[in-house]
């Protein structure tokens, strides 16, 4: 609850102001599509649509973070794993790409609730893979999905022999299916399977009697002659591959990819911090997935050697999109640098300004971004950078985000994260004067997101679970709506706010309300968390005279 009883009458009064005085801005016009951050694909990206949630599009393009890569036989293509929703429960689909890293695609939207790892059928017509608990192939042209046995997913990928047998896991045990027949047998304990190039062994990983980590065994296809290849203390040795020419084995362990030679003699690390290896057409290549502190799933391409290695996905951290005030621009941070959009989705590139949380002044020509300790304004094209010295001490303060720009070009509103977790809201002159700070009463969490009324008259922004309006120099603070931990921006005509609402694990979801409040609504943006809202202004088109 808010800590400030508002007189009902003082209330009544702010939010019938902010209906009627805010319906013409610093840019006259009507108000177009909402700009908004979707990670649908396992990753953040930028997409458009229009307030009552139609024409969805996803307007600047990013990579999907991926794992456990199969690389084709002919090698021209990779498929890989991709995490597509993370709430209410995980969700992956198969995806594919070329072996550069381009033409990236969904292969089959049929969705897991584990990772799908895959493999290719010798003859490049088919695919084998692990799906909610069963073995499925598939055409490559996406036709002819069919489930042919259980199956248990093990952080391995089945594995199809020239022979039409594919080995795969289940209950523990190693088992193997005729492709075409669907007759199914097993071969013993052990788990995640590959079979030599001949089709006449398989080498799998399974804890030895003497040991509780997993080593690399070999056996015939009939599941007889098991054969120990490693045996490592405290090193849990996984997802064994057999090499095209049937000389190497690659696998990974504790830390990264290695390979070694068929009899099990001289394993070498040759790619640190990898994991998934899949081997390429001529043997002496393979492709790779890598987890870092930020995605879960990065893929490289890399020689046996260790050497030429080329990263084939990338996902990067898209975030924050602001409509330039005429409409025709986007701009928002990737990575920690400032990149600018046309409204039709074409001309995507770089302003070479570091910073996160961008916003345009009212004529367009400056941006201001958040890099701490300190707010930085340039050029629209990223030039004439200057610093705004906020005179925040770094001893109190942690990060500076979210700054707005006021109609009139002559303040700044933005937060400030205490130490302690508590947000403030500030404003300050474009040229670092006037510093001041909102006393607004919101709680041990603070206020954030704020944005300016149309009409410069009113801020609004997130306050202690409620969506809040108030002047602007913080006076008269009334609650218009519930709003969980909520980013928010007003329409350019003045009408409605757009915002956004997380509620404890559930991934946020945008909201279109009036100003005061009124007519709430949710916009049906999809799977996944949407988030960040921004909202186009349409210009005013005066005839010309004749």
């Amino acid at each position: 609850m808010f800590r400030t009883a508002l007189a009902v009458l003082t209330s009544a009064v702010l939010l019938a102001t902010v209906g009627s005085s805010a319906a013409r801005g610093a840019f006259p016009g009507s108000s177009g599509q909402i700009a908004f951050v979707n990670d649908r694909n396992g990753t953040p990206s930028i997409y458009t649509m229009d307030a009552d949630g139609t024409s969805l599009r996803r307007l600047v393009p990013n990579q999907p973070q991926g794992a456990f890569p199969a690389w084709s036989p002919g090698g021209q293509v990779v498929l890989f794993s991709v995490l597509v929703a993370n709430q209410p429960a995980p969700r992956y689909e198969l995806w594919t790409m070329g072996a550069n890293g381009g033409a990236v695609h969904r292969f089959l939207s049929g969705q897991s609730s584990e990772p799908i790892s895959s493999t290719w059928s010798p003859d490049r017509k088919k695919i084998a893979f692990y799906r909610d608990g069963y073995l499925w192939v598939a055409n490559v042209n996406r036709t002819g999905v069919r489930r042919l046995a259980r199956s248990d997913f093990s952080d391995g990928a089945p594995s199809w022999s020239h022979r039409g047998q594919i080995a795969f896991d289940h209950s523990g045990s190693i088992w193997v299916v005729d492709a075409g027949s669907g007759a199914t047998r097993q071969l013993g304990s052990g788990s995640e399977p590959s079979w030599s190039p001949d089709g006449r062994k398989l080498v799998f990983v399974t804890a030895p009697s003497d040991g509780a980590n997993n080593d690399i065994y070999v056996m015939r296809a009939d599941g007889s002659g098991r054969h120990r290849l490693t045996a490592t203390t405290n090193v849990n040795e996984i997802q064994p591959t057999w090499s095209p020419n049937g000389l190497w084995i690659a696998f990974s362990a504790k830390k990264g990819v290695y390979a070694m030679r068929t009899s099990g003699k001289s394993p070498q690390l040759f790619v640190g911090k990898g994991w998934q290896p899949s081997w390429g057409p001529i043997s002496n290549t393979l492709v790779y997935s890598q987890q870092t502190s930020r995605w879960d799933g990065l893929v490289y391409r890399v020689d046996l050697g260790g050497k030429h290695r080329k990263q084939l996905l990338r996902p990067r951290l898209d975030a924050s999109p602001q409509w330039s005030p005429n409409g025709t621009q986007l701009a928002f941070s990737r990575d920690g640098f400032v990149y600018v959009v046309n409204a039709d989705g074409n001309d995507l590139h770089p302003i070479g300004l570091k910073g996160s949380d961008p916003a345009w002044n009212p004529d367009g020509s400056l941006i201001v971004v958040s890099s701490w300790p300190d707010l930085v304004v340039a050029s629209s094209d990223g030039s004439a950078r200057q610093s705004v010295s906020s005179g925040l001490d770094p001893a109190d303060y942690e990060s500076v985000s979210d700054p707005d720009w006021s109609p009139d070009g002559n303040r700044i509103a933005f937060v400030a994260t205490e130490r302690s977790g508590t947000r403030d809201i500030f404003v300050v002159g474009p040229a670092g004067r006037s510093l001041m700070r909102l006393r607004l009463e919101c709680g041990s969490s603070g206020a954030s997101s704020p944005t300016w009324s149309p009409s410069g008259e009113y801020l609004g922004f997130d306050c202690d679970q409620s969506i809040a309006v108030a002047e602007a120099d913080g006076r008269n603070l009334v609650p218009i709506s519930s709003g969980l931990n909520s980013m928010l921006a007003w329409s350019p005509d003045g009408t409605q706010i757009v915002f956004s609402e997380q509620a404890a694990e559930q991934p946020a979801q945008l909201f279109v309300m009036n100003s005061d409040g009124t007519v709430r609504s949710q916009l049906d943006t999809g799977l996944g968390a949407s988030d960040q809202p921004d909202w186009q202004p349409i210009p005013i088109t005066i005839p010309s005279s004749s």
